[in-house]
């Protein structure tokens, strides 16, 4: 099934060394997150693997949250759209920051629906965030 004209993938790209993630990392936005891998790969003399990938509904938010977390992090900017991070802690900065999207999105009551599908399903950081939605609504129908 194709997904949506607007929906894009805020990813995370690190190098791959042994079979594990390690940094420095890559922030960004792609309808097709693998073909973008693939294009980074070829200019870099490291192995890179897509680390994580966070399915946004509209193309505006993921490029939102892609420009506030090279804004709050910027100290830690190598070059470009590279930072010295780790692929673990850029997660759990990037859930962070949607939560605050989510909060904010929140107080307009027709985003609601869209709330539930920014869980990535995966992560102890998603299951946590399971009891701050769950008051508000269930999940659509």
């Amino acid at each position: 099934m194709a997904q949506p004209v607007n929906f894009r993938s805020v990813y995370i790209v690190a190098h791959e060394e042994s079979g594990g993630a390690t940094g420095p990392v890559k922030v960004g936005v792609a309808t097709k997150p693998q073909h973008r891998l693939r294009a980074l790969q070829t200019g870099s003399p490291k192995p890179l693997m897509l680390y994580k990938t966070f399915l946004m509904p509209e193309r505006d938010m993921a490029y939102g949250m892609e420009w506030l977390f090279h804004d709050v992090f910027t100290s830690l900017n190598l070059y470009g759209e590279w930072f010295n991070f780790s692929p673990q802690d850029t997660n759990v900065a990037l859930h962070f920051l949607l939560r605050l999207a989510l909060e904010e999105m929140l107080d307009r009551a027709e985003d609601i629906r869209t709330f539930f599908q920014f869980s990535c399903g995966e992560c102890g950081i998603c299951a946590k965030m399971q009891d701050f939605r769950l008051p508000i609504a269930g999940p659509p129908q």
